[in-house]
């Protein structure tokens, strides 16, 4: 396993990443805006100048309604959902190559998870990345998946398409 430190390493334009607990990846001190605006300055994702519409239009993207006044507001103003959505757009807006996505829709209502995971369904087509997700909730990304890997006790037991793994499981364990 990756610790948390190498992870943040690779973050920036090879890998972002989205946790499960949006409201433990956001400063509660900072606006949500301020917290985007970091990602674009250390990349240098566009120049100084355009810094503020490029984290209105990520916000936009990913779905916060009134960007342009709530990117000034503070993480406790935003639902739980929108806290998750809040934390994609950090985790796209150096335009990483690849989104690992640690349990993603784990804490959020039915509805609210569906519209995630159609969100990260939607930037991976958009942006043409590589999103890995991983979930105890398979139902949350079936439908979604390419490819799926299963891990039982620490080592991965299968790997196949999505429909191979759900139609024809090879492990006991799938």
């Amino acid at each position: 396993m990756i610790a948390q430190q190498e992870i943040s390493k690779l973050r920036g334009s090879t890998m972002g990443t989205v946790f499960e607990n949006p409201e433990n990846q956001l400063n509660p001190l900072e606006t949500v805006g301020s917290q985007i605006a970091v990602v674009l300055k250390k990349n240098k994702i566009v120049e100084n100048n355009e810094i503020d519409a490029e984290v209105i239009r990520l916000l936009e993207r990913v779905g916060i309604s009134n960007a342009s006044k709530r990117y000034k507001q503070r993480s406790s103003r935003f639902s739980l959902a929108e806290q998750q959505r809040i934390c994609i757009a950090i985790a796209i807006a150096a335009r990483p190559r690849i989104l690992l996505c640690d349990e993603p829709v784990h804490n959020l209502d039915v509805v609210s998870r569906i519209n995630i995971v159609n969100l990260l369904a939607s930037i991976q087509k958009e942006m043409g990345i590589t999103i890995i997700i991983t979930t105890h909730d398979i139902r949350n990304v079936i439908n979604y998946a390419d490819r799926v890997g299963i891990i039982y006790a620490g080592q991965i037991v299968e790997i196949g398409t999505a429909k191979e793994v759900i139609t024809n499981p090879q492990h006991p364990y799938t």
